[in-house]
């Protein structure tokens, strides 16, 4: 999930942290398209608040709840997939704790500054 994302010129986001590792000669390149974003003289970007408030939100609504049991709840079903959105999740992103269907894992994350993640099984508890 992104912590302070900064929206690129192509609409993609990446996370504040991660501006440094794209940055070259002035510009960034979208880990995604690879479209160059310009940078300001400073270099900084600003933060896409309105996305920065989805993901809290989202991430309040997915912590356990304190009176929830595991042993009489229901089978966790898989969340959706983080990227389409549409599909549901089979694997988790370490870095990001994002989750991920097949297709997008094989997409999104097998390429670019994804390609050095570490993606496992959606119900592994390793978070870092």
């Amino acid at each position: 999930l992104f912590e302070d994302p900064v929206m690129l010129k192509c609409t993609h986001h990446i996370c504040m942290a991660h501006l440094s590792t794209h940055s070259v000669s002035g510009a960034l390149a979208c880990p995604v398209c690879e479209e160059k974003t310009p940078l300001a003289a400073d270099g900084a970007l600003r933060v896409d608040t309105t996305l920065k408030l989805v993901v809290e939100v989202w991430k309040e609504r997915q912590a356990p709840k304190e009176n929830e049991n595991s042993e009489s709840s229901p089978a966790q079903l898989p969340p959706t997939c983080g990227f389409c959105e549409e599909k549901l999740a089979t694997r988790r992103c370490v870095q990001c704790d994002g989750f991920l269907c097949e297709e997008c894992e094989k997409t999104s994350h097998s390429k670019g500054f994804f390609k050095s993640h570490t993606v496992v099984d959606w119900r592994a508890d390793d978070r870092k």
